[in-house]
């Protein structure tokens, strides 16, 4: 269930969302867009994920205007309940994130932030 709902934000993401630019949109405007709570499906809730990039044992607050690649911390990340033994009562949860950013610096190790592969050039 949880790839099903990433694949279908993705989907409408890039085929549907009217607030994308029809040119191929920027990781700042694809994570504008999946932060809004039109994207957080009905039994959904919206969480934030962060990871200390620079290394000084601090999570660096964001702004509006902090550049996504310099955030250390996401909100494209959902959990949703689930009842594991079929008895009619919800006992966990499913929680699943949307990962796109690449790294600052493609010569340092990837952060639990970035996505796990770079996209692929069209001469790739």
């Amino acid at each position: 269930p949880a790839l099903d709902r990433a694949k279908a934000k993705i989907q409408y993401l890039l085929n549907s969302d009217p607030t994308l630019p029809r040119a191929t949109p920027s990781d700042t405007e694809l994570y504008r867009a999946l932060k809004e709570s039109s994207y957080n499906l009905a039994d959904e809730t919206q969480l934030g994920v962060r990871y200390d990039i620079n290394g000084n044992k601090t999570i660096d607050n964001s702004t509006p205007t902090t550049p996504f690649e310099n955030r250390e911390d996401i909100t494209t990340a959902w959990k949703f309940p689930v009842d594991t033994d079929n008895n009619g009562k919800f006992d966990t949860w499913t929680i699943y994130g949307i990962y796109f950013r690449n790294p600052i610096n493609t010569n340092t190790a990837r952060n639990p932030l970035d996505a796990r592969t770079p996209p692929y050039t069209a001469t790739s």
